[in-house]
């Protein structure tokens, strides 16, 4: 049943990314959540509570230990954003990820854009 499940997750994926329409975008969301339920579920029947809760804790320390890491290489404190409008055709799309950079000295590099214009 699970295997049937991932199937469809994908499929639902790929049919948004092509389609972005909002129905394939709840359906994807819907299935997201009943995946999510049925290994919540499978997990706590096979390993117990205690073992779940060390798992998922360890999973989400660690997402948030990669996002601190990455603030400080990258010295911002965003360093990934989505793009949220058109207004960076034809190089990036709505919706595309991107990793921002920080900078050290903001003087410098203000006097060098004005140098460009």
């Amino acid at each position: 049943m699970s295997w049937l499940l991932y199937i469809l997750f994908f499929a639902s994926i790929a049919l948004y990314a092509v389609t972005s329409n909002f129905i394939c975008g709840i359906i994807t969301i819907l299935l997201f959540i009943l995946i999510l339920y049925y290994e919540v579920k499978s997990s706590l029947a096979s390993a117990g509570m205690r073992r779940s809760i060390i798992d998922i804790g360890s999973a989400v320390g660690a997402a948030i230990l990669v996002w601190i890491l990455l603030i400080f290489l990258l010295r911002t404190s965003a360093p990934v954003d989505a793009v949220s409008s058109c207004s960076m055709l034809p190089a990036l799309h709505r919706g595309d990820l991107v990793v921002l950079q920080g900078i050290v000295n903001v003087t410098q590099f203000a006097e060098a854009s004005t140098f460009l214009l």
